[in-house]
């Protein structure tokens, strides 16, 4: 199976390559149920919208029950201008649900077993992607936790030959580090935050996985992940610490800072909104230095309101507007040499 591309999937990220725009999401869309109220997420449900928001042509691949809950989740999504044609509906299994539970402020998560998005059909999911425009994959890890979905994502993420875009989640689930492995080794672009990565450089044997940030023992563990599974871009958020972008030779290419003098509703979905906008500025030419700033203001502003997507669209307007690299309210990153 082959589908068309304007990109070439080995080219680093260090040009300003120009495409058309789409990005096809693959993974879980679920209902998160909160003691008072029930609220839609999923985080490829998150990226979807906010990258449609921002006005990326994109097509969630997803799977459905034929319930409230799977209608309540085609509702958000087409709200937002993303594609329904690769979300498929399963006659028998509930659309997916995660229990949430509050102690102490802190959020505790029950993710309910054999669900609808644990069996994302092959057949139809082909035909969505076939039928899409796409030059950026997503993808994640909590959709592989089945058989069946694991064997559908990873044959359509193989045969993209655009560039693949893989949003890491430790999540404690069985055969959690080979399924990271396996998908850290089908990805151009990796994005993890700092504990991640550390916990990576531990699974590969690194006797300095808690060395500084940017000492040598770090850059050496970094230069040896990126080499063992041959990515063309390492993502590291940092928090209120800012990013970090290392380049194919496992080199900080660039550094940002976060946004300063948030007031903070809740974190929720940050990481996710940080990679559609990645994405959808990447998608639409815009570089990447311009396109992490620009992520990283979106996952500040996110922070700023409850829930991982806004009610509105009109939220993501100030992004919207045509891209003027001669913008004098953008920032320029550090640029490492």
């Amino acid at each position: 199976m082959n589908f068309e591309k304007y990109t070439d999937k080995n080219a680093g990220l260090g040009a300003n390559v120009h495409t058309s725009g789409g990005i096809i999401v693959l993974g879980e869309a679920l209902i998160d149920v909160f003691p008072e109220r029930s609220v839609i997420g999923g985080a490829p449900f998150n990226v979807a919208c906010s990258a449609a928001a921002l006005g990326a042509n994109v097509r969630l691949v997803t799977r459905l029950g034929d319930d409230a809950n799977g209608h309540l989740v085609r509702t958000g999504v087409a709200r937002f201008g993303v594609s329904l044609d690769g979300v498929q509906t399963d006659a028998t299994r509930p659309t997916g649900t995660v229990q949430v539970r509050i102690t102490s402020g802190e959020n505790y998560y029950t993710i309910t077993d054999d669900q609808a998005w644990d069996y994302l059909d092959l057949a139809p999911a082909i035909r969505a992607c076939t039928s899409s425009d796409a030059d950026y994959l997503y993808f994640g890890t909590l959709a592989q936790r089945s058989i069946t979905s694991r064997e559908t994502i990873r044959h359509l993420v193989k045969a993209f030959t655009g560039i693949v875009y893989l949003d890491l989640n430790l999540r404690d689930m069985p055969d959690i580090r080979a399924i990271c492995e396996d998908s850290l080794a089908l990805a151009d672009i990796v994005k993890v935050n700092e504990e991640e990565l550390r916990t990576l450089f531990k699974w590969l044997g690194e006797s300095k996985a808690d060395a500084p940030w940017q000492s040598s023992q770090f850059k050496n563990s970094v230069m040896a992940l990126v080499k063992k599974f041959m990515v063309t871009g390492l993502l590291v958020t940092r928090g209120t610490k800012g990013y970090a972008y290392f380049d194919e030779n496992g080199m900080m290419s660039l550094e940002g800072q976060a946004v300063s003098d948030v007031v903070v509703a809740d974190t929720v979905g940050a990481g996710d909104s940080f990679s559609a906008m990645f994405l959808a500025s990447r998608s639409q030419g815009i570089p990447v230095d311009q396109s992490l700033l620009r992520a990283s203001e979106l996952a500040a502003a996110i922070c700023g309101v409850h829930g991982a997507v806004p009610a509105s669209r009109e939220f993501y307007s100030r992004w919207c507007h045509p891209y003027n690299t001669k913008d004098k309210n953008l920032k320029e990153a550090h640029i490492h040499g």
